[in-house]
């Protein structure tokens, strides 16, 4: 019996490498046959395959923020990508608009994403106005 490990995040190192990670946190490689449709994570701080405790736990942040955003097909329409700042905190490059959205830590995931909706629909409301 064979188990394949499911990818639940994209991550950027900062030296330009990638890699997947699955719900276990293990680094997946890329495949060149398919790229898998997920939350982009960039500038992370490593590209060893030994991580420190403060990479590991960025990566569970990583994870935890990823299947909160896969859950929700709004907030995957409208995330570009989500930038690392300092130590596990997060913006969001929303694809509307030209905004950088502070985001803080994978802390209290479902009020921060709700508020950020809520700009996107304002965002949106003023586009169509102005059409």
């Amino acid at each position: 019996e064979i188990l394949e490990k499911e990818p639940v995040a994209r991550v950027f190192s900062h030296d330009g490498s990638s890699f997947y990670i699955d719900d276990s946190l293990n680094m997946l490689p890329l495949s060149n046959r398919h790229a898998a449709r997920l939350p982009v994570f960039t500038n992370f701080t490593s590209s060893l395959k030994v991580m420190t405790k403060a990479d590991s736990n960025l990566l569970r942040g990583i994870k935890q923020m990823s299947l909160y955003i896969q859950k929700d097909s709004f907030l995957m329409a409208m995330i570009d990508q989500v930038n690392i700042i300092g130590q596990n905190h997060f913006e969001l490059i929303p694809k509307l608009g030209d905004q950088i959205i502070l985001f803080g830590d994978e802390n209290e995931l479902g009020k921060k994403f709700e508020k950020f909706k809520k700009f996107l629909r304002f965002l949106d409301n003023k586009r169509q106005a102005r059409e």
